[in-house]
């Protein structure tokens, strides 16, 4: 166990002060203090989280279950970016064709129809 883990267990459990604890992490490298702040950040349980299948029928159950939100959410990234990529790139070609042909047009549509253009 990290010598670090105690001291934020016994600040947890007010066993020292706060104070402390705050003149305690000013104190440390910043390589510590970011080493502090991750296993803080990762020691909470990930939540369970339930894929749900969206439909019509009053049936739905979930489909897939995930054992943590992390799990879920690189399934999620897994599924999605190939098509982000895709559509990325498409839009790209898309506006290296028409950059000639790209103009603002701004017109007013008149009661009988016509248009005037603004400019």
């Amino acid at each position: 166990m990290q010598e670090y883990a105690v001291i934020l267990n016994e600040l947890a459990q007010a066993l020292r002060p706060m104070s402390w604890g705050v003149t305690w992490f000013e104190e440390l490298a910043s390589e510590d203090q970011f080493a502090v702040l991750r296993d803080l950040a990762v020691s909470e349980d990930d939540p369970e989280v339930w894929s749900y299948c969206e439909g019509g029928s009053s049936e739905n159950v979930p489909t897939t279950t995930h054992e943590r939100f992390t799990d879920w959410l690189r399934g999620i990234a897994a599924r999605e970016i190939p098509s982000w990529r895709r559509l990325t790139a498409f839009y790209r070609e898309e506006q290296a064709q028409h950059v000639k042909d790209r103009r603002l047009y701004c017109y007013r549509i008149n009661p009988d129809g016509t248009r005037t253009e603004e400019f």
